[in-house]
């Protein structure tokens, strides 16, 4: 059963080239699907709903993406991965979690 979560994200882009993808670049959005990806065991597809440049920071960017519930992302998933990103994970109503990487 997939759900579709609601990511509420901070991160220093002193070291991304911006939030969308770009071809062999490290940007946000690809770091984000890459982790979520490695604990889906498929890819995913992180909707932003903005953008940002090189070098540009962010304290609330929102994004969404659908997830297989039973393997919804956690805080040691997310560790594993997310270097240098901080996020708050809203997966419904009152049920907030705050990972910080």
């Amino acid at each position: 059963m997939e759900k579709n979560y609601k990511f509420v994200i901070a991160y220093d882009g002193t070291r991304f080239f911006g939030w969308e993808h770009q071809p062999d670049k490290e940007t946000i959005q690809g770091k984000l699907e890459a982790v979520l990806e490695r604990l889906q065991g498929r890819p995913v597809d992180l909707i932003g709903a903005g953008r940002t440049d090189a070098g540009v920071h962010a304290r609330a960017m929102v994004a969404s993406v659908r997830l297989d519930v039973r393997r919804s992302p956690d805080r040691r998933g997310l560790r594993r991965g997310g270097q240098g990103l901080s996020l708050a994970l809203l997966a419904g109503k009152g049920d907030v979690r705050h990972v910080f990487l």
